[in-house]
């Protein structure tokens, strides 16, 4: 298989920068407002469980999400790993389907990627307006992004499977 990207993976690739910058960005341009103690964790529940006394720490969020997306964007880039090496899908892989589950795998990896930075992004974003608005909570609603994570591998793994 070649290792070109769809127009669909292009254009996921560019709604994860413009998110990634723009959260950045926000970050960025909030950064003077910040306390000197930011929260570093975060309980279940979306409230803050340690800080620590360093400005520059909020920047952890995006920081995960910006490492996730890299680590994606290198693995949809062997699609063969997915497909193959970590038996994400019960299809045996024959020349007859392999393009089609290796380009099935590239979009899956790249929509992750996706997931992972709106996530933290969305983290990101919380965690700066709750400092600096003194709240000591994001609420709960990040679980929603994680959950979306989960059904995505799920709905990967069932489409693969049909996919044959």
């Amino acid at each position: 298989m070649k290792n070109k990207r769809t127009k669909l993976q292009r254009v996921i690739d560019f709604i994860s920068m413009v998110i990634a910058v723009a959260i950045i960005t926000s970050t960025i341009l909030s950064y003077s407002e910040l306390p000197e103690t930011v929260p570093i964790y975060l309980r279940l529940d979306g409230s803050f469980e340690s800080f620590v006394a360093n400005k520059y720490a909020i920047f952890v969020y995006i920081g995960i999400g910006s490492v996730m997306f890299l680590i994606t964007s290198v693995l949809s880039m062997y699609p063969r790993i997915i497909v193959e090496k970590l038996k994400m899908t019960k299809v045996e892989i024959t020349n007859e389907n392999r393009d089609r589950q290796y380009s099935l795998a590239k979009t899956f990896i790249k929509i992750l990627g996706l997931e992972f930075i709106i996530l933290f992004g969305y983290m990101q974003y919380s965690v700066t307006q709750a400092t600096i608005n003194n709240v000591n909570t994001i609420g709960a609603s990040y679980l929603v992004g994680l959950a979306i994570i989960i059904f995505s591998i799920i709905g990967y793994s069932i489409k693969s499977t049909k996919m044959k």
